[in-house]
């Protein structure tokens, strides 16, 4: 079994071993992500990004912003909705609910490793 990761790096993972970790990495949102735990050599170009908040309640129709900042301070975030259909995201980080559920707000640089998450919870 390959996973893709990110820009085209695989990993080879034994089919027994597929539940929450695979060989040292952790499966989270439905495989969107793996995050590798024991990173020893790190880029030193990598940023990585701190959210605001890491959870938010919102009801349909409402919205609030979420802010990622960059470890060195000026990288570009880019945010991305993990499901749409129950919340958005744009560029600037505002977040709005369409519809009752749970989606993740991922905010990441072109170099991060992994990306901040905030869960988004939308009731009516």
């Amino acid at each position: 079994l390959k996973i893709m990761i990110k820009q085209n790096q695989m990993l080879d993972a034994h089919p027994s071993t597929f539940t929450h970790k695979i060989w040292g990495c952790e499966l989270y949102a439905m495989l969107k992500y793996i995050f590798c735990k024991d990173i020893t050599d790190i880029d030193s170009n990598v940023v990585t990004v701190t959210l605001n908040n890491s959870t938010a309640n919102l009801t349909v129709g409402s919205n609030t912003t979420i802010t990622g900042t960059p470890s060195n301070g000026s990288a570009s975030v880019t945010y991305t909705s993990s499901d749409t259909s129950i919340a958005t995201v744009d560029s600037a980080g505002l977040v709005t609910a369409v519809s009752t559920g749970t989606c993740y707000i991922y905010a990441e640089t072109a170099t991060s490793i992994r990306p901040a998450v905030c869960t988004i919870t939308v009731t009516e």
